[in-house]
């Protein structure tokens, strides 16, 4: 149901907004940023094998069937390089915390 029939219609600038600040509060705690991006990126490759191990992907049953196995494969690609790119930022984080200070 649309939210506008209930009464309950969010703006658009209202909830760019938020995301803006917690966009910001995430970059300002760095390594909390890279753990939730590690951990949704872990969901995200997780994902496509859960729906790919059913009883049958049904492609000839419906329409929709292969636009929504690329969008499955599309997705663990991009959680694959997200979980990538996160431990590898980790990583570094680490890395530099531990060199010395001159």
């Amino acid at each position: 149901m649309d939210s506008r029939v209930e009464g309950s219609r969010i703006s658009s600038l209202s909830a760019s907004w938020s995301f803006t600040r917690v966009e910001r509060w995430l970059w300002s705690e760095r390594r909390l940023g890279l753990i939730i991006l590690l951990l949704g990126s872990l969901v995200a490759v997780v994902i496509p094998v859960v729906h790919m191990t059913g009883a049958g992907l049904g492609v000839r049953r419906s329409a929709g069937a292969f636009f929504f196995v690329w969008t499955l494969y599309a997705l663990g690609v991009t959680g694959t390089f997200g979980f990538l790119l996160s431990t590898h930022a980790l990583w570094r984080l680490r890395v530099v915390s531990r060199a010395p200070v001159p």
